[in-house]
């Protein structure tokens, strides 16, 4: 699966964690790691909403990964949609956890979902764009863009917007840290879509504000921490 083959290529330089609430895919993933005698990924079985903001360490990640989240049921309009687990408090915890120059991405084969994902970054969830790269040679292209208002120190409204963008096109491996090696290796979900005969996908690739907290400087570490849901 990714999260093994990424595990793997990434020995003696990171640590992934692997957060999935189904036990039948802690279960694969588990088994895939031992078989594989992969020793720097850790499997935990649980609500994400309760584990990362209650026993994940502040600014202790380098990426979030969230690949595939479940869409909430669509309803009506923006604002009837059903519980789902990348709400606002959500977005909030994985900022905290997050190191300041930490990178989150996210990804969806769900247009309206994105749509809906943009929405809610862009209302106020302590991140900015990433600004990937775009064109043919990136395989990646902006569909859309969200706009929000950026707040000085003392609170006040400054009157240049901030663009936080969705792009359709290959994940951002150039902020991800993943490896060539590795980014197109197979998942569950990437056999899903595969077989559902998808064509697109969709996804935010996001780093915490500069102007929420001071940033400091990437330091070069022996091991990175990475987690993926």
């Amino acid at each position: 699966d990714w999260i093994v083959a990424q595990a793997k290529a990434d020995a003696d330089k990171a640590n992934w964690l692997s957060l999935e609430m189904r036990h039948d895919r802690v279960h694969a993933t588990f088994s895939r790691a031992v078989m594989e005698n992969v020793t720097n990924l850790a499997i935990l079985g649980g609500d994400a909403t309760q584990i990362v903001p209650n026993h994940i360490k502040p600014h202790s990640i380098d990426y979030i990964f969230v690949n595939y989240p479940e869409p909430p049921q669509k309803t009506g309009g923006w604002d009837s949609q059903s519980k789902h687990l990348l709400s606002k408090d959500f977005f909030l915890s994985m900022k905290q956890a997050l190191k300041h120059y930490g990178t989150l991405t996210v990804i969806t084969d769900s247009l309206w979902y994105a749509q809906l994902l943009l929405k809610i970054v862009a209302e106020g969830t302590g991140f900015q764009d990433a600004e990937l790269s775009t064109g043919f040679s990136t395989g990646r292209k902006v569909v859309e863009e969200a706009y929000q208002k950026r707040t000085n120190t003392y609170g006040e409204r400054n009157h240049v917007p901030r663009s936080i963008k969705l792009y359709e096109g290959s994940p951002c491996q150039e902020r991800s840290g993943l490896g060539e090696k590795t980014e197109m290796s197979t998942s569950y979900f990437d056999r899903l879509w595969r077989r559902e005969n998808q064509m697109k996908r969709y996804l935010l690739c996001l780093i915490p504000s500069t102007e929420s907290e001071s940033s400091s400087a990437p330091i070069k570490k022996i091991k990175n921490k990475r987690i993926t849901f």
